[in-house]
């Protein structure tokens, strides 16, 4: 994944007030799918940053994973798993998950494929990590040509990102945007939609 040395810098001040309120919309978004699973086995909270987003789901697992390519996002989220004595939490680096026998029921990637620059090797991964009937929740941008950065892509095409997951192996395949706002990525106004694929 890109940016880690970036992510390292922020990590002790990644949980701003706006990334928190942004957070709390894909947080009640994600909550209606996860409500639909049949198995709670293990979440896996992939670019986990802070844990914010998986924190949400610790009573609904009996394991929650969070990974991460950055060492000091990790810590922080270890420091919140101690504070609150949460036993079923465990964090790693995504760079050690493949000496890790993981089957998933359901992965949550929020706002980190745009940081991805080869998004087909990261969906093909979690794919193989995600069990029969598991569910891929993704949460990102759509496609906006306003956006100029050499450090991230500009969103994505919903209807191209399904066809890539279809080609995976991904079936059941469906999104939704669910949340909008001005300057939301890079300074620009945008939509926020969940992807769900079920493998």
């Amino acid at each position: 994944m890109a940016n880690k040395d970036i992510f390292d810098k922020m990590a002790n001040s990644y949980d701003s007030e706006d990334r928190l309120e942004v957070g709390s919309h894909i947080i009640r978004e994600a909550q209606k799918h996860v409500a639909q699973l049949e198995t709670k086995n293990t979440l896996i909270d992939f670019g986990c940053g802070t844990g914010e987003i998986g924190l949400n789901f610790i009573q609904d697992f009996n394991q929650v994973l969070f990974l991460d390519v950055s060492e000091n996002m990790l810590n922080v989220v270890e420091e919140k798993l101690a504070a609150a004595v949460i036993k079923n939490g465990k964090t790693m680096l995504i760079d050690e998950i493949s000496n890790f026998r993981v089957e998933a029921d359901c992965i949550i990637v929020s706002q980190v494929l745009l940081h991805i620059p080869d998004t087909e090797a990261v969906l093909t991964s979690l794919f193989h990590m995600l069990k029969t009937e598991g569910s891929l929740l993704i949460v990102d941008f759509d496609k906006n040509e306003l956006v100029q950065s050499a450090l991230v892509h500009n969103g994505f095409d919903q209807n191209k990102l399904a066809d890539q997951l279809k080609k995976l192996g991904f079936s059941k395949v469906h999104s939704e945007i669910f949340f909008e706002r001005d300057q939301l990525f890079m300074g620009q106004a945008a939509s926020l939609f969940l992807m769900e694929a079920v493998k």
